[in-house]
């Protein structure tokens, strides 16, 4: 695992990173996750990244825990508004991560999920997310640009969602296509 790009590449992510502390953003993680289970994980903070991501390949999580990790790349979510994900309750009792909000974008056989989060508490960022969501979408737009070379060398050394996580995979693809049909009628 550390030869993938979440290593190899943590200073110039951290360093793509740095105007986020004007919105007292602390942290950042970007997820392209392909279709075949194949995934690339850059983040500015790598000790919870790789604490989830050790659990995770060997297969040490629960499947409602991995669950919420597939569950995150729909739309947007503020994660105050969902408190009993397992993953960002993770982040707010372990790592001193209060707030958070992930974006998620579709692509031709991947999503890729941006997750914006900060150790002050959502009474303030959640505000600060949806003021700046323009910014944030932004960013986003410009790390795909700017990382590009280095999202297809992580594409070339990917990780592999373990087969105890797909088994039900079915069941969740359906489980998230509902969703979506659900986010888009009530939205759109």
């Amino acid at each position: 695992m550390e030869k993938h790009v979440l290593f190899t590449e943590l200073r110039s992510t951290k360093s793509a990173c740095k105007p986020l502390s004007h919105l007292f953003i602390d942290g950042f993680i970007f997820m392209r996750r392909y279709q075949d289970g194949s995934f690339v994980d850059l983040s500015n903070q790598i000790e919870w990244s790789e604490d989830f991501l050790t659990r995770y390949l060997n297969g040490e999580i629960d499947q409602k825990h991995a669950k919420d990790h597939m569950l995150i790349s729909l739309g947007v979510s503020l994660w105050s508004q969902n408190t009993s994900n397992s993953i960002w309750k993770e982040g707010r009792e372990n790592w001193g991560f209060y707030s958070g909000i992930s974006i998620a974008k579709e692509g031709p056989s991947w999503t890729d999920i941006f997750c914006f989060y900060s150790r002050q508490l959502p009474a303030v960022m959640d505000n600060l997310y949806l003021k700046n969501f323009q910014y944030l979408e932004y960013f986003c737009q410009n790390f795909l640009v700017n990382f590009a070379d280095i999202i297809r060398k992580g594409k070339q050394n990917h990780l592999i969602t373990p087969k105890v996580y797909l088994s039900g995979q079915d069941v969740l693809s359906n489980e998230l296509k509902s969703f979506h049909k659900t986010f888009e009628n009530d939205f759109v």
